[in-house]
């Protein structure tokens, strides 16, 4: 017996026997196949070169254009923006430091991210001097929680919930347009300007509804704090107010002289479980630097027990908004009549508690891990 080809497959085998021209036919079929079916479309005259690739000279990432260098950047000497002696002390530092500067970096580029997604005015760029500590924003939580209020406001107004306005006089990074847009009411005017100089001016934007959480800071020459100018001018203004505000405000003596001359004091909203506050990253400095992070919100931080100051007349009155709650007309509400009774610790829907006075606030609102928890260990 002879050596059978390369080409050849035993009959035993099932295979079939091929010459060396059905391989080579074959071999060109299958390579005829994977050759693209339409030649590429060649421009007219001489031969055009693909345009070069761009190459990125600056610190600046694909991802992450008009952002400050990165600190990886700054210690490689094939960037434009190498900083020598950053890599010569970067030799010296010890391992702590080193993860110093990395926290520092993150810091401003997370903080230029968020200024070119939601436009944070930087330091330095507002029309007012802001106190690093008032760069606080609320919590989306708490806007779910009026937005029974607001539709009512809406309702009586005649107005369908996107075309109520909204005015919050105090920026800060503007997080109130998307959390207020998120429950249906798109309409907010919060813009980074001077609040002051327009209520100086008489150029207070047109508005339904006044929604905001106000500076808590005081003034440092020792005139009117932020929140007394802000009731001076809610009560001036004679339209619906929910104001976030510290629970120490109830007992400021410029609380309840602003409202002496002015009709009765503001319903208080309080949640069965604390608010938390978001401060956009970079805007203030956290003592706390294992504080959770979010991308969207920031660093979260609760400085104070803060409750929603409600005032919806002259549209609804005081009795009316407190007979609807008692009827259960608005949703995640209760209201109580007695203050040694603790209601919302049975509802899981039940949220929040409206208030006549502070004598009537729930005694777990200083803790974060919710009504039912708390009722539990008060037994």
């Amino acid at each position: 017996q002879g050596q059978l080809p390369r080409c050849a497959v035993p009959r035993a085998m099932g295979g079939k026997i091929r010459s060396s021209e059905e391989v080579a036919a074959r071999k060109a079929k299958k390579e005829a196949k994977k050759a693209p079916k339409r030649p590429p479309i060649e421009a007219k005259g001489a031969d055009v070169e693909p345009p070069p690739k761009k190459q990125r000279t600056d610190c600046e990432s694909p991802a992450s254009v008009g952002q400050p260098a990165s600190l990886a950047d700054r210690l490689n000497p094939n960037r434009e923006c190498y900083d020598e002696a950053l890599k010569a002390r970067w030799k010296t530092l010890s391992k702590g430091g080193k993860y110093k500067l990395v926290d520092e970096d993150q810091d401003a580029r997370a903080k230029a991210k968020l200024s070119t997604s939601r436009g944070v005015a930087p330091m330095g760029q507002y029309p007012f001097l802001p106190n690093p500590d008032d760069h606080c924003e609320t919590s989306p939580q708490a806007y779910r929680d009026i937005a029974p209020f607001l539709e009512l406001v809406a309702h009586k107004l005649g107005k369908a919930p996107n075309e109520l306005q909204i005015y919050d006089p105090y920026y800060c990074a503007g997080s109130v347009k998307k959390h207020l847009c998120a429950v249906g009411f798109p309409r907010v005017y919060n813009e980074c300007e001077d609040f002051y100089a327009r209520l100086a001016d008489d150029t207070i934007p047109e508005h339904d509804v006044i929604v905001s959480n106000p500076p808590y800071s005081e003034d440092t020459d020792g005139g009117t704090n932020h929140i007394a100018r802000l009731l001076r001018f809610c009560i001036n203004d004679g339209k619906p107010f929910l104001l976030n505000m510290p629970e120490y405000v109830t007992t400021a003596s410029y609380y309840a002289k602003r409202f002496a001359k002015h009709g009765e004091l503001p319903l208080l909203m309080c949640p069965y479980k604390r608010y938390h506050f978001w401060s956009p990253v970079g805007l203030r400095q956290s003592a706390n630097k294992q504080a959770h992070r979010s991308p969207e919100l920031g660093i979260r931080c609760s400085p104070f027990v803060s409750l929603w100051y409600i005032s919806l007349e002259p549209v609804v009155s005081h009795d009316k908004l407190v007979k609807r709650v008692t009827k259960g007309l608005l949703q995640g509400l209760d209201v109580v009549s007695d203050p040694s009774v603790e209601l919302g610790s049975k509802d899981a829907d039940v949220r929040c508690r409206l208030c006549r006075s502070a004598d009537e606030l729930p005694e777990c609102r200083r803790a974060f891990n919710g009504k039912g928890k708390k009722a539990k260990k008060e037994k």
